[in-house]
């Protein structure tokens, strides 16, 4: 007699999907309840031990039904964390597999093709438009250097150190080494304000001009951050995407 039986481990350590994907259905509707209907969907973390079926629910939940999610203007994408070595590279590559998907689809507009040039041209560059000036003046121990000269920013740069040492645990090899990578829109401000000597040549007007754009920006970055826009007045977010066009066209000019 023929046997057809089918090792049900023979997968063990890949994702599983299709029929060889078996129950688990409460945690396949608390995953679309959590990121697929809400009309606002977030974010849901799905922590476990090694190989016990992490990925393959979420593929279950997420890739496997993506025809019906494409009907209904949604686009699952599938991207592997562990490929990326730094939180600039996983970003360059969320924002070409999107465009990427929408192209194929037929879906582009000319406001997702503008978002996406400046996304790619901008991505860090005032992260970067400070390292590199302060590294002109200071060295390579630009931050140490800056901290003797501006005790008041020492803060800052413990709290990125904080924050990166917490990266490392979680992602070893692959956590930024940048520090400038875990700050906060303020924090770059106020770097700058601190340094204005050598930035006020560079966005041109002064400094209270300025300060007046990173109250805006600060006010609407937490809520932005977490998914709770819908208390942000849209003048208010209207005003600040054009602070950051303005900011963008200040560093790229």
């Amino acid at each position: 007699m023929k046997n057809d039986l089918e090792n049900p481990f023979a997968d063990y350590g890949r994702i599983v999907s299709g029929e060889r994907f078996i129950g688990r259905q409460a945690d396949l509707q608390a995953i679309e309840n959590r990121t697929i209907r809400p009309s606002a969907p977030g974010n849901l973390a799905i922590v476990g031990d090694s190989s016990v079926g992490k990925s393959s629910l979420v593929w279950q939940a997420v890739m496997e039904p993506k025809d019906r999610l494409l009907k209904n203007k949604q686009v699952p994408l599938w991207i592997n964390l562990a490929t990326y070595d730094t939180r600039s590279h996983f970003f360059l590559s969320l924002v070409t597999e999107c465009f990427d998907e929408l192209e194929e689809l037929g879906w582009l507009t000319e406001p997702i093709v503008n978002t996406k040039d400046r996304a790619l041209q901008d991505k860090l560059s005032w992260p970067n438009v400070i390292r590199a000036n302060l590294i002109d003046q200071d060295g390579e121990s630009w931050i140490s250097e800056l901290e003797k000269r501006r005790p008041n920013l020492k803060p800052i740069f413990q709290r990125c150190r904080e924050a990166q040492q917490k990266e490392e645990k979680a992602f070893g090899s692959r956590a930024s080494h940048n520090l400038l990578d875990f700050t906060y829109p303020q924090d770059l401000f106020d770097i700058l304000f601190a340094e204005w000597n050598v930035f006020g040549s560079i966005f041109k007007k002064d400094k209270n001009y300025w300060s007046q754009r990173s109250q805006l920006l600060a006010k609407v970055r937490n809520p932005l951050a977490h998914n709770r826009d819908q208390s942000l007045y849209e003048h208010d977010l209207q005003i600040a995407e054009g602070y950051c066009k303005e900011i963008l066209a200040v560093l790229n000019g």
